[in-house]
């Protein structure tokens, strides 16, 4: 057998998971807020005791992230709107350093911002977007394959993210909806030396209210049949990796409530 498996133990972890939420209501239609909080994730059984190579025990003690955001939303006309930028820093990283051991010791710092908007072009015309910038960065300092990452990006976390829906409400129970999300490009390997070029897929929604009680909903998934990885990421082992997402596919649904 490959790993290590140390005698059965009893473990138990004790964290604060604290919130503290304020929101400024400065008129009618637009609200400023904050949030602070501090979340935690337990070391899974796995880690804890599937070991590789020599190493028997794994002291290890539960992720921390601290998490702070600030924001505005609110109605601007035929515009509804949402913006908040937000910082947080994870300690206690779980990972598997380069002799294979599970240790605990790394870290990470993320900024980024995020944009929601939902505007209504005509009586029968919406267009509705949400889009986040943000840089996730590794900020300890581990060595790998001679290069130390502090400072790099995270592996297969893309800076962009984007989604656009152009929603048409053709009758007063039908409607249809063109859907175009965008994945940015990133690095597959903390040493950054490889990267994912992203991709942007198409669809497109039906939905039917055929009746009050009964609700159809239609899709076709990758319009445009675009080849893309649903995620990627590279190993010294196999070189590129693509998880390959799915080709163009639909989706009928019927909901009935009573």
């Amino acid at each position: 057998c490959r790993y290590s498996r140390p005698a059965s133990a009893k473990n138990s972890f004790s964290n604060l998971s604290p919130k503290l939420g304020l929101s400024y209501q400065y008129n009618t239609n637009n609200t400023l807020y904050a949030n602070f909080s501090r979340g935690y994730r337990a070391p899974q059984a796995a880690e804890l005791y599937q070991l590789q190579r020599e190493q028997t025990t794994a002291n290890l003690s539960a992720e921390i992230a601290n998490n702070a955001e600030l924001g505005i939303k609110g109605i601007y006309e035929k515009l509804r709107y949402g913006v908040s930028v937000y910082a947080m820093s994870k300690h206690n990283t779980i990972y598997r350093d380069s002799d294979f051991f599970t240790v605990n010791n790394g870290s990470s710092r993320h900024r980024g911002i995020e944009l929601e908007l939902d505007y209504q072009l005509t009586n029968t015309l919406s267009l509705n977007f949400a889009g986040t910038h943000a840089k996730h960065t590794y900020t300890d300092n581990q060595v790998l394959n001679g290069l130390n990452i502090n400072g790099n990006d995270i592996d297969t976390a893309p800076r962009n993210i984007a989604n656009f829906d152009l929603t048409w409400q053709a009758l007063n129970n039908a409607q249809f909806a063109l859907q175009w999300q965008r994945v940015g490009n990133y690095y597959t390997d903390p040493e950054n030396l490889n990267k994912y070029q992203g991709h942007g897929i198409l669809s497109l929604r039906a939905q039917w209210q055929v009746t009050s009680n009964l609700e159809v909903l239609a899709r076709i998934i990758n319009l445009t049949n675009e080849a893309y990885a649903e995620r990627a990421d590279y190993t010294s082992f196999t070189g590129d990796r693509y998880f390959p997402g799915k080709p163009r596919n639909a989706m009928l649904s019927a909901t009935y409530t009573w």
